[in-house]
């Protein structure tokens, strides 16, 4: 079971199947494709009610999976020192024991047109003085503010504490709403096109909007429908007070119910899986051709002088990380979409 969510995901996890089972002869390999409900723990085909072997887990249900369904990683999966990004190393552990290998990494980023004075901003207050409130059209912000999940994820970043939808932190609502006065008009709060994959990234590369909020493997949408626009790019961070920036950060794990031949089977799937040059073959669609611009939690990706020079806003993206902690806890899914359903439907208007 791998995170659905990049770009082709179908063809990256077809790739690997191929590619593991032509050098593992007698391993057959099931992909369980979870991107319709990988993180609605009310319908089926959620990660939470979904058997596997080997289960990629954001860093929003590791806690829960260490309680119960996965185990500690065998010594031949543990990551050497400095070779994780730390916050893709603090995420995959509990106590000091490993029980994932880290994957792929998570944060907001904002992408302007390269040369745009939005390259200087450190905070919300910049960005708010840049586009203004209620800007013109092609002026403004383009940003996903609709669904639950969406909302979710956004308000964890802005929030000094996460607790419930009774005791929501003000500042963080407060946080969205300016955000929301900031965008282009009649967009961010769409459910229509909050359903349509890549809406608002397509609408930036077609000059809907000054800037774009949203994950790194956004660009590739953007690619996708324009090579002409030069994109630049810094963290986004809603928060007012809170230092440390906040990421989420997905690893590959092995269910307590893998044991003998099942477990040499899985180690070894998460070994290819991860390795280096798997990793780097899955940054670009072969349909395409097109860089899906996620984020590996390997660090050599943010440092390697020859691959920075074929892609180099991976080091622009490093500063997402920099310095981040992973969001764990809890029951913190189910929390923060709760959250989100209080803020689309009662605090952020249409």
């Amino acid at each position: 079971m791998l995170y659905p969510f990049v770009p082709e995901h179908k063809e990256l996890f077809a790739s690997i199947k191929k590619s593991f089972e032509a050098t593992h002869p007698g391993v057959a390999v099931e992909m369980i494709d979870l991107s319709t409900n990988y993180y609605d723990e009310t319908k089926p085909r959620a990660i939470t009610n979904t058997e596997a072997d080997v289960l990629e887990i954001d860093s929003v249900f590791m806690d829960d999976f260490i309680a119960g369904r996965i185990q500690p990683l065998p010594k031949s999966l543990i990551p050497a020192d400095g070779t994780m990004l730390p916050v893709a190393a603090s995420a995959a552990q509990s106590d000091g024991v490993w029980y994932g290998v880290p994957h792929w990494a998570c944060a907001h980023y904002l992408f302007f047109a390269r040369g745009d004075p939005l390259g200087t901003a450190t905070t919300l207050d910049d960005i708010e003085r840049e586009i203004g409130a209620n800007p013109p059209h092609g002026r403004g912000l383009l940003a996903d503010l609709k669904g639950k999940l969406t909302l979710g994820e956004l308000y964890v970043q802005a929030a000094d504490e996460v607790h419930s939808p009774s005791t929501l932190d003000p500042n963080a609502v407060n946080a969205l709403k300016r955000a929301r006065i900031l965008c282009e008009p009649k967009f961010c709060r769409s459910a229509e096109y909050h359903r349509i994959d890549g809406f608002y990234a397509r609408q930036f590369a077609d000059g809907g909007g000054r800037a774009l909020l949203g994950y790194s493997e956004r660009l590739y949408y953007v690619a996708q429908e324009s090579h002409d626009i030069e994109v630049d790019v810094i963290p986004m961070s809603l928060a007012q007070r809170r230092e440390a920036r906040l990421a989420w950060v997905d690893s590959l794990a092995i269910s307590k119910a893998c044991v003998d031949r099942c477990l040499s089977d899985a180690a070894a799937f998460i070994q290819f899986a991860t390795d280096r040059a798997q990793v780097e073959k899955g940054l670009i669609s072969s349909a395409t051709g097109l860089p899906r611009y996620v984020l590996p939690a390997l660090e050599f990706f943010y440092t390697d002088a020859g691959f920075l020079a074929r892609m180099p806003l991976y080091a622009k993206f490093r500063r997402g990380l920099d310095g981040a902690v992973p969001i764990r806890g809890r029951k913190l899914n189910a929390t923060l979409s709760a959250i989100g359903r209080e803020l689309d439907e009662h605090r952020l208007g249409n």
